[in-house]
């Protein structure tokens, strides 16, 4: 959803909602995911929270919990849509993933997310073993641009990717890379540049790109760019604001 307005997709509509009222400003309930089962003994707990603004409007809210133990992780998280974006596309959903993480990058073994998504309610089960497999119930209706399965092979699930941006790691690895992401259906890339220091941060250009799974006016409509901050912590840099310009003002995610 987010990646829409920066690409414009949503932008206009959020605009004349606000204008028109539609986006109320008040509380969003706070989000809070179960914790996720340790993997193993004497497994680590990151527990963050992350909202969505575009301009000064209030979009949602991300949560994400990490486990890990030794190369073993695993996640829980959840993402909601409020104001003028929650009602023109409601998003209320949680999500859970388990796998390993190395010098190649996250590995994942399994995923699910459920919730409700527009006006419908969807649990989708992802496995990797021995061969990436989508179930939904119910089922995804056919459209005409969806990707097939070949096309979303190599690519993590939404929950997988947040614990490779979001979830501490030594700053030698956060670039540069590729992160390619898929959602049951659709599949994008972001590609982060080496970061550098600014002041007492880390910063990194990225793009992010859609691949398969949109229209070919969507895909023709190419990358848009992200700028990506972590803290300055040596050993374990964690992401604390993500940005990317759109006509109606910055769309960022922030660690709250």
């Amino acid at each position: 959803m987010f990646d829409r307005i920066a690409s414009r997709g949503l932008g206009p509509k959020l605009a004349k909602a606000a204008l028109a009222g539609a986006f109320r400003p008040g509380r969003t309930p706070p989000l809070d995911p179960a914790p996720p089962a340790p993997p193993g003994d004497g497994a680590t707990l990151f527990a963050a929270d992350y909202v969505v603004r575009l301009g000064a409007l209030r979009l949602g809210a991300l949560a994400l919990r990490v486990a890990r133990a030794g190369d073993a992780y695993a996640a829980t998280g959840a993402a909601r849509t409020a104001g003028a974006a929650g009602r023109l596309l409601p998003l209320d959903a949680e999500a859970s993933a388990e796998g390993a993480e190395g010098d190649d990058g996250v590995r994942p073994v399994r995923a699910a997310v459920w919730g409700g998504f527009g006006e419908e309610r969807r649990r989708i089960d992802i496995a990797y073993e021995p061969a990436l497999s989508v179930a939904a119930a119910p089922p995804f209706a056919s459209r005409p641009h969806d990707a097939d399965a070949a096309a979303l092979v190599g690519a993590l699930d939404p929950l997988s990717a947040a614990v490779a941006l979001l979830a501490p790691r030594p700053p030698a690895s956060l670039g540069p890379r590729v992160l390619p992401v898929f959602e049951g259906r659709r599949r994008a890339e972001l590609r982060v540049a080496a970061p550098s220091r600014e002041g007492a941060l880390w910063r990194a250009e990225a793009e992010a790109r859609p691949v398969a799974g949109l229209s070919p006016e969507r895909l023709a409509r190419g990358p848009f760019p992200v700028r990506l901050w972590w803290d300055g912590v040596e050993d374990a840099a964690t992401l604390l604001r993500a940005e990317a310009p759109t006509p109606f003002g910055a769309l960022r995610v922030e660690r709250l």
